[in-house]
């Protein structure tokens, strides 16, 4: 009686409602559930939206609403919506041209089969975040959006994969059995999973640099850049003592290589100190308060008169440390920080995220991960600075 009741409920989720309902802490009996009905929602959808154009509502070549209108209308994500037009492309019913939209496929006999688009997962806690973001209850991670918009831009499917519960990982099995053909690493975990699947011949793509050399593909910002252009900058308007305040992660980044590249950086111009109090590392998971720590550089022999940092919200409590202590910002201190979001949120000089641009490489690099198993990329992005004034003259050159 249980299971008779377990399938009128899937057909009446399948025939009646097609609002999404997705736990990322679900049991494995939930997700099973949760699969079958999310395959009965992008199948439903695609056989109305095959009745309809059967039906003769759009005309031949003409252009389809955008997804957005069809997810609106039926009350299902995008994702679904992206899938179900996937489907309809692969039997011929529409066309799919990256940047225009599709449009309905002539009726002539004998046309080309309709090129394929491959299903691309995106895993990690940026992806936890977003969906804590879509119910109002988290920060908007705007990587995880830019890859999304690039990958309707080009009707290519995404599945959106949380991390998995209780510290377990997805294996190849759970990609093969949802036909996903690559996946992209968001959030800086997952490196030995990359590992596993890349060693399994699976395309997978980081969307960070890791700490030393690596046989899997990456794409990231060039924050070594990023840091030799504020030293740059601190040293020609005069500053000597120049301190970093950087984001301590919990797993292996960029961030954690940077202390020795400053180091070089530093001796290159001749400027000799122990760097060993002026470099400050937060971990962001655990509740500590960065101002006491930040005010300690105000104490030593030689303060600085320059710091960057390298995470916006640490920039903010510099500023706040800086009011404090009474020091006018640039006059007494200058300030450069990195990894902005938006221009608008820069209350500093500094270095912006351009996640358009990293998203349209991350989805063009994992389709050419998928197409070539031998391809290989790793590729560093530039930021774009931003001049907000607030570097002044050192006392070197005042």
């Amino acid at each position: 009686m249980v299971a008779v009741n377990k399938n009128l409920r899937h057909l009446e989720n399948a025939m009646t409602s097609l609002s999404l309902s997705a736990e990322a802490q679900a049991s494995d009996s939930s997700k099973k559930k949760e699969s079958v009905v999310t395959s009965n929602k992008i199948e439903t959808v695609t056989l109305r939206l095959e009745e309809r154009i059967a039906k003769g509502e759009w005309e031949e070549h003409e252009s389809l609403p955008p997804q957005s209108h069809f997810a609106r209308e039926y009350g299902v994500s995008l994702g679904t919506i992206a899938l179900a037009f996937r489907n309809l492309h692969k039997r011929g019913r529409i066309h799919l041209v990256p940047y225009k939209g599709a449009s309905i496929a002539g009726r002539t006999k004998g046309s080309a089969k309709p090129k394929t688009f491959p299903l691309i997962a995106l895993q990690g806690s940026y992806v936890q975040h977003y969906q804590l973001y879509l119910g109002h209850g988290g920060s908007n991670p705007k990587l995880v959006s830019s890859v999304i918009e690039a990958a309707e831009a080009e009707h290519c499917p995404l599945l959106l994969l949380p991390k998995a519960p209780d510290g377990k990982t997805y294996d190849l099995a759970h990609y093969r059995s949802r036909d996903v053909q690559g996946v992209i690493f968001l959030g800086g975990e997952g490196y030995d999973e990359a590992i596993a699947l890349r060693q399994a011949g699976f395309p997978v793509l980081l969307a960070n640099q890791p700490v030393g050399p690596t046989p899997l593909n990456f794409v990231d910002y060039d924050h070594s850049s990023a840091l030799q252009e504020a030293v740059d900058r601190f040293h020609e308007n005069g500053h000597r003592r120049i301190a970093v305040i950087a984001p301590l992660t919990t797993t292996p980044s960029r961030f954690n290589s940077l202390m020795p590249e400053f180091l070089a950086m530093l001796l290159a111009r001749r400027n000799f100190y122990d760097i060993t109090d002026y470099w400050l590392s937060f971990d962001r998971t655990r509740p500590i308060e960065p101002q006491a720590r930040i005010r300690k550089l105000f104490d030593l022999k030689e303060p600085p008169t320059a710091i960057f940092c390298l995470n916006p919200a640490l920039a903010a409590e510099v500023l706040l440390v800086a009011r404090e202590l009474d020091l006018q910002v640039p006059r007494d201190l200058s300030v450069i920080g990195s990894c902005f979001v938006s221009v608008a949120e820069m209350s500093v000089s500094g270095f912006a995220l351009q996640h358009e641009e990293l998203g349209r490489c991350l989805l063009h690099e994992m389709r050419a991960t998928i197409e070539n198993p031998f391809y290989c990329v790793q590729k560093q992005l530039p930021l774009t600075f931003i001049d907000r004034r607030t570097v002044g003259l050192g006392p070197a050159a005042r």
